[in-house]
């Protein structure tokens, strides 16, 4: 859904009038655990006695979000929902992780990282000719800087787990100097 709105160009459009996105079928397993089927269809007609235009899309939401009130479990769906801007957000890092994983994996095949690590370097958009580059130009301390750099939402670029850190970017600076 997010990449429609993305690629249409109405993604700012769609997070300025939309609250949340809720991961329904965790919630209602959650909020009514061991029914046979979780179905909107079937769950509109439990619980709200009623039915429905099922598939078409404005009655589906309807029924949905009056399926969420006539529940009233605000702290669970708390637990199930997103804003979308974090949801745009995850999309766009596992595109970047798609587009540069693939050269990274030459770190995780010579130990100097893990598969997570590399998949988080790849995904804040930095591939190895990136991580060459700063490092020709900042040495130890811009590798460092950049897996460290905080983004808009204050969380590390790549990370900022000390272990971490000590023991890649050592690897790293060799895997570099050997080149």
């Amino acid at each position: 859904m997010c990449h429609a709105f993305n690629c249409s160009g109405l993604c700012d459009t769609f997070v300025d009038g939309t609250k949340a996105l809720v991961e329904s079928l965790p919630l209602f397993r959650k909020a009514i655990p061991g029914r046979k089927s979780y179905k909107q269809e079937d769950l509109v007609h439990d619980i709200l006695k009623t039915s429905y235009g099922a598939h078409d899309a404005a009655e589906d939401v309807h029924a949905l979000a009056n399926l969420l009130l006539n529940l009233n479990y605000n702290k669970t769906v708390l637990t199930h929902s997103f804003t979308v801007r974090a949801v745009n957000k995850n999309m766009l890092f596992n595109k970047e992780k798609a587009k540069n994983l693939q050269l990274l994996s030459v770190l995780v095949f010579n130990s100097i990282c893990k598969v997570p690590t590399a998949e988080n370097i790849a995904g804040s958009g930095l591939n190895l000719k990136h991580l060459e580059a700063i490092y020709k130009r900042e040495g130890e301390n811009g590798l460092t800087n950049t897996s460290m750099i905080k983004n808009c939402e204050g969380q590390p670029r790549v990370t900022a787990a000390k272990r971490i850190l000590e023991s890649v970017i050592p690897k790293l600076v060799e895997y570099f100097k050997e080149k």
